[in-house]
């Protein structure tokens, strides 16, 4: 592992992101140091090293959310978004909704249980907001990105 983690100290990237990646190794996570574009840390602890399998980009294309803002979106989604935390049949796959650039809209990302997600698809903002009782207009006020409203 200290050979691991002296190849890591030696990329040119965030000491965060660094000790994230290192974790996620020792943990046994089969990861790429050097192909991981996005890594951070959601309430639950799980480090999430990047998309590895199904994200629905044409479902958010449909939006204006470009691929290229997919990373970004999860990332915000698991961090500031607004998160259905009632029972649901498949608790492995929460459901977060929030305002993004401007865009209300919920989303279910499943992590796997190694911290990866490994899907991300839109979600009915309706049904959100009715089974969790916010209303829509408030939404931008509890989760909003880029301005995080208090």
């Amino acid at each position: 592992m200290d050979a691991v983690a002296s190849q890591i100290n030696a990329l040119d990237i965030q000491e965060e992101r660094k000790e994230l990646i290192i974790t996620a190794i020792s943990q046994g996570d089969k990861i790429s140091a050097d192909r991981v574009f996005r890594i951070w840390r959601i309430c639950d602890g799980l480090s999430i090293p990047g998309l590895e399998q199904r994200i629905h980009a044409h479902e958010f294309l449909k939006l204006g959310i470009s691929e290229k803002q997919l990373a970004e979106l999860t990332e915000v989604a698991t961090t500031v978004g607004y998160q259905d935390d009632k029972p649901r049949k498949s608790l492995s796959r929460p459901i977060f909704a929030l305002s993004f650039y401007g865009k209300l809209l919920a989303v279910a990302i499943t992590v796997a249980s190694n911290g990866f997600v490994v899907g991300m698809n839109r979600s009915s903002l309706d049904k959100f907001c009715k089974r969790t009782g916010v209303n829509v207009e408030e939404l931008a006020d509890l989760a909003s990105w880029p301005d995080v409203k208090k």
